[in-house]
């Protein structure tokens, strides 16, 4: 059985306050610490009504209930963005080949709106502020792939730019995600070079 302390002190170490995890694992670790709370609390309740029962010393488990509380919160924020999540994880599946990035950039719009829209006791938690600065960096990542979606960007060019950045993909199979996780907008100039090359047919086959 855990004590009070080394419960507040797993729930301290491992509660998913960061928003640059995935919602999936912020659920997860959530539904664990609860499910181990659960399990404790009603003991640590039961030995607190015998110790009153003996006239003994009680534990405060004070702790405990706001650890409870926030567990609750916590969950009820992770939920809201793993269903507003989803449809981000969708769009960076896109190919880069078929994707539309007008269209992604209205979708992206979207669901920043439908964060902003969260209840107003999450409007100034960090995982909000990060999900949102995360939309901003996909948007970013959109930008310059719609710069290069061009008619005098062709395969081969495509082939070049992933063997410059070192993403090992190849072009047919590559995705949106590929470009935001590798960080293309870091290659702005890379890719202004390129879009200003190609209409002159000098292009990046050798």
């Amino acid at each position: 059985r855990l004590t009070i302390t080394e419960i507040q002190d797993t729930w301290n170490t491992r509660r998913p306050f960061a928003g640059q995890i995935h919602h999936s694992q912020a659920l997860e670790v959530i539904n664990s610490l609860a499910t181990s709370l659960r399990a404790h609390l009603p003991l640590l309740q039961k030995l607190n009504k015998a110790n009153q029962m003996m006239s003994l010393k009680t534990l405060d488990l004070s702790a405990l209930f706001v650890i409870e509380e926030e567990s609750q919160s916590l969950k009820e924020l992770w939920t809201l963005i793993s269903l507003t999540w989803k449809k981000v994880d969708d769009l960076l599946e896109q190919p880069v080949r078929l994707v539309q990035p007008t269209h992604v950039l209205v979708s992206l719009e979207q669901i920043n709106e439908a964060i902003l829209a969260f209840p107003r006791k999450f409007a100034s938690f960090e995982i909000v502020t990060a999900k949102r600065h995360e939309l901003d960096l996909i948007k970013k990542t959109v930008r310059t792939l719609s710069e290069l979606r061009t008619d005098a960007i062709q395969e081969h060019h495509w082939e070049s730019i992933l063997q410059r950045i070192r993403l090992p993909r190849k072009y047919r199979a590559l995705t949106v995600g590929d470009l935001h996780r590798h960080g293309i907008t870091s290659f702005e100039k890379l890719a202004s070079d390129i879009i200003t090359q190609a209409p002159g047919a000098l292009g990046l086959r050798h």
